[in-house]
C-alpha cells in the first residue's frame, strides 16, 4: 500500500493564541530539518531463527520513539557485524499542502468526524467520534486506519479499534504521536520535528472494501497541537540512538537493543522500523543515511549504526563424541523402528507397511474410509482406495498393534490437511479411533509417541490463545497442559491423561504437532522443557525453552538425549544447526559446524541433518544441480564434512529421497520412484551405520 510520507515542512508562520500554525511555505536555510546521508550503510534482512524467545519482533517502537529489542547473534554473516535501524519508504506522489477543514465523502454514505477536544499535547489520547448521516452500511469493520497530517503525506497508525455506538455512529482513540517522523522530501529523507500547529486527523478503511488506503480519506477534521519546544532532531540536539548489550559477541549470544529512533510513516509492526544484521566492511557509517530503491521510488533507511565484533564460539570439533541414547522427531514420522526388533512400519506411497529384512507386508486399509465415515474427516481425494499415511508407531509392547495417522480432509476440502489417528489389532482387517479427550475432536490429533511401555496420543487443543510465539507456553497447549489419550495395553483400553517427562532422560520435548502446509508457511511446532528440577516420568506443566520457542516442524528437527541432563538439537532449517544443553534444555548454547560442501545455511527444506549413535553428525540434501541426492559425514573432532559415495540412486530425477532416520545400528530412509501415476512405487532402504565411510 502507498502510505509513506512524501514532503511536510516547517517554517515559522504568525504567533496565534501562543501556538506555531504550520503552513506549506518552503523552509528557509536555517530550516532544522534533518536530511539523510546518501553514503549507504550495508543493510540486510534477519533470519528469523535469530528471534529472542521472550519477543515476536526482534524490535518495538512505541509512541514516543523508544526503540526496545533483542536478537541473536547470526552465525553466518561474517566476522565484523553492522548493526542498524531500518526503514522503507515509498514515494507517493504527494506533496503536503498543509492543513484543511474540508471533509471527504464516504462511498457508503457521509461520514463527519467531531474530536473530543479541538486542541491536545503530544502522547495525548483523543477520541474521536464518526457519524453516517446518510446511508447504508454494508458491514461495520471492526477496524480501520487513523491518519495524523494525510493518510499520504504523515503518519498512519493501522489497525485501531471502532467501538459502534449505533447503527451509523462509532467512537476510536486516536493517540497524538509526541516526537518526530521520516518523510520523504524533496527527492530525499528527513527527519520532521514535531512542533505546534494544526493537524489534520483521518480515517480510512471504515467500509473494508478493496483499495481502501489507496484513496482519499473516509473523512476528516483538524486540531490544533501545543507542543513545547523539540528535543530531538533539531540542529545541535540528539536525535537517532541504538545501544547494544555488548559490543563483542559470539554467534548465537544475545544482544539486548535499546535506543530512540523518529516514528516510521506506518505505525506498527510489520511495517515499523526492522532490525538490519549485515556484513561491515568499515569501521563506521554515517548515522542517518538513505539509498534510492529504483523499482519503487522510494528509499531504503538505515539509522544509528553500530559495529558488533564477532569472537569465536565453541565448535563441532571442540566436542569430542557426542553420545547419543535416544532421539525424539519434530513433525510426523512415517519411519518407525520397533524397540527390541528388527522390524520397522513405515509409511509408503500406497499405505502402511511393517517390514522385516527384505520381507515387506502392508497393512490393510480397505477399511479405513468407513472408519472415518460421520466423524467430519475423510480421506484426501482420490485416495480412498489407498489412503496415505502421514505416521505410524508400532507398541513397544504389543506388536500387533499397530498405530497410524493417515492424512485426512475436513469435509473433503484441504488445505490445511489433517491426521485421522486409528489403530489396528489385525494387520488392518479393522480400524478403531483413538478416543478423543472431552472438549477435543478428531480433528486435534497431533500424533503417537511412545513413553516407556505407554503409547501416547497427543492432541493439539486449538481453543486456547497460546500461540508459542513470545510466550512462555507452548504452541497447542492449555497453559503449560497438553492433552492426551494413553495406553498400556495395545489399545484394549484408554486414560485420558496429560502429557509428562519422558520416562528416560531430561523432561524435554516436542510439543503438540500444529498442521499446515509444507509447501507454503510451514508447520509450527514448540520445543518444550519441564520447569526447573521436574523429575523423570513426572507431571508438570511444560513451557518454551529458553531458546527457540517455535520450530517448522517439516523440517523434521532432532532432539538427542546424551546424558541424564544433556540434550543436542539438530535444526537443518535454522543458521544454529546444532544446540546443546547440559541442564535438561533450561538454557542453550551454539556449536557451529562447518559449512556442508556446496549448501547454504540454513538447508532447503526437504534436507535432513542428524546425529547418529556412532557420534557422526550426517547430512542428506540434493546436490548443486538439483538432480539427485547426497550423504556427508562430519566425524567426531572433524573440521569438514566428507562424502559418503553411492548410497542414494543418482539416477536423474528416478527417485526422491522421503524421511531419514536413524536407530541404535542403521540408517533408515524411504524413496519414491517419479512417475506420473497416482501411487508411484516407494522402497525402504537399510544401511548399517558402520558401513558410511568416505
Amino acid at each position: 500500500m502507498n502510505r509513506r510520507s512524501h514532503r511536510l515542512t516547517f517554517c515559522l508562520a504568525l504567533i496565534v493564541a501562543a501556538a506555531l500554525a504550520l503552513s506549506a511555505c518552503v523552509p528557509s536555510e536555517g530550516s532544522s530539518v534533518i536530511r539523510a546521508s546518501t553514503t549507504s550503510t550495508p543493510t540486510d534482512s534477519v533470519e528469523a531463527s535469530s528471534l529472542c524467545s521472550s519477543t515476536a519482533n526482534f524490535i518495538q517502537q512505541s509512541m514516543d520513539g523508544r526503540i526496545t529489542g533483542c536478537f541473536r547473534v547470526p552465525d553466518n554473516v561474517g566476522q565484523s557485524l553492522v548493526v542498524s535501524l531500518q526503514a522503507y519508504l515509498e514515494n507517493s506522489g504527494t506533496i503536503s499542502k498543509g492543513p484543511t477543514t474540508s471533509l471527504a465523502s464516504s462511498p457508503h454514505g457521509n461520514l463527519t468526524l467531531t474530536l473530543s477536544s479541538p486542541a491536545t499535547r503530544p502522547g495525548a489520547t483523543v477520541t474521536i467520534i464518526g457519524r453516517y448521516t446518510s446511508g447504508s452500511l454494508a458491514t461495520k469493520n471492526s477496524f480501520a486506519d487513523l491518519c495524523w497530517d494525510g493518510c499520504r503525506t504523515g503518519l498512519v497508525e493501522q489497525g485501531v479499534s471502532l467501538h459502534w455506538t449505533g447503527p451509523r455512529s462509532f467512537r476510536a482513540a486516536l493517540t497524538v504521536p509526541s516526537t518526530a517522523w521520516l518523510e520523504i522530501d524533496r527527492g530525499g529523507v528527513t527527519i520532521q520535528p514535531l512542533v505546534s500547529g494544526t493537524y489534520d486527523v483521518a480515517i480510512e478503511c471504515v467500509q473494508l472494501t478493496s483499495g481502501c488506503a489507496l484513496g482519499p480519506a473516509a473523512a476528516q477534521t483538524t486540531i490544533k497541537l501545543v507542543a513545547p519546544s523539540p528535543r530531538r532532531c533539531v540542529k545541535g540536539r540528539p536525535c537517532e540512538t541504538l545501544h547494544l548489550s555488548a559490543s563483542r559477541s559470539a554467534p548465537g549470544d544475545e544482544v539486548i537493543v535499546h535506543g530512540w529512533a523518529p516514528l516510521e510513516s506506518i505505525i506498527g509492526q510489520p511495517f515499523g522500523f526492522d532490525l538490519s544484521i549485515a556484513g561491515s566492511h568499515a569501521k563506521s557509517y554515517p548515522p542517518f543515511s538513505s539509498s534510492r530503491i529504483s523499482k519503487t521510488d522510494g528509499f531504503s533507511v538505515a539509522l544509528s549504526p553500530k559495529i558488533l565484533t564477532l569472537t569465536p564460539d565453541k565448535t563441532w570439533a571442540s566436542l569430542g563424541r557426542l553420545t547419543s541414547l535416544s532421539s525424539n522427531w519434530a513433525g510426523p514420522s512415517s519411519i518407525s523402528p520397533v524397540p527390541a526388533s528388527s522390524e520397522i512400519a513405515w509409511c509408503s506411497s500406497t499405505g502402511p507397511v511393517l517390514s522385516i529384512g527384505s520381507t515387506s507386508t502392508p497393512l490393510r486399509t480397505s477399511s479405513v474410509a468407513t472408519t472415518l465415515r460421520g466423524s467430519g474427516l475423510s480421506l484426501l481425494p482420490g485416495a480412498a482406495s489407498t489412503p496415505r499415511c502421514a505416521t505410524i508407531l508400532v507398541d513397544p509392547g504389543h506388536h500387533a498393534s499397530v498405530f497410524v495417522g493417515f492424512d485426512a480432509a475436513m469435509d473433503g476440502s484441504i488445505p490445511p490437511v489433517y491426521m485421522a489417528g486409528l489403530y489396528t489389532n489385525n494387520a488392518g482387517d479393522s480400524w478403531r479411533w483413538v478416543p478423543t479427550p472431552t472438549g477435543f475432536t478428531p480433528q486435534d490429533f497431533s500424533g503417537f509417541e511412545t513413553n516407556g511401555t505407554q503409547v501416547v496420543a497427543i492432541y493439539f487443543d486449538a481453543n486456547q490463545n497460546d500461540d508459542g510465539f513470545g510466550s512462555q507456553w507452548p504452541l497447542g497447549s492449555n497453559h503449560g497442559v497438553i492433552e492426551t489419550e494413553v495406553t498400556s495395553d495395545g489399545g484394549t483400553s484408554w486414560k485420558t491423561s496429560t502429557l509428562n517427562c519422558p520416562s528416560v532422560g531430561p523432561c524435554a520435548a516436542f510439543g503438540p504437532y500444529y498442521l499446515g502446509n509444507c509447501a507454503m508457511d510451514g508447520s509450527n511446532q514448540s520445543i518444550m522443557s519441564g520447569a526447573p528440577g521436574s523429575a523423570t516420568g513426572q507431571w508438570d506443566k511444560w513451557f518454551n525453552t529458553s531458546w527457540d520457542s517455535t520450530l517448522n516442524g517439516c523440517f523434521s528437527q532432532q532432539l538427542v538425549t546424551t546424558s541424564a541432563h544433556g540434550l543436542v538439537l539438530v535444526d537443518p532449517s535454522s543458521q544454529f544447526e546444532l544446540l546443546q544443553s547440559s541442564d535438561s534444555g533450561q538454557t542453550w548454547s551454539n556449536r557451529s559446524i562447518p559449512p556442508i560442501p556446496g549448501q547454504t545455511n540454513p538447508l532447503p527444506l526437504g534436507d535432513v541433518l542428524l546425529l547418529a549413535p556412532t557420534g557422526d553428525l550426517l547430512a542428506e540434501v540434493t546436490s548443486p544441480s538439483s538432480t539427485y541426492d547426497e550423504l556427508f559425514r562430519l566425524a567426531p573432532g572433524s573440521t569438514s564434512w566428507c562424502q559418503v559415495p553411492n548410497v542414494f540412486d543418482a539416477t536423474k530425477g528416478a527417485w526422491f529421497v522421503g524421511s531419514v532416520r536413524v536407530d541404535g545400528r542403521d540408517l533408515l530412509w524411504s524413496q519414491v520412484r517419479s512417475t506420473n501415476g497416482a501411487n508411484p512405487p516407494s522402497q525402504l532402504h537399510v544401511l548399517a551405520l558402520s558401513k558410511i565411510k568416505c
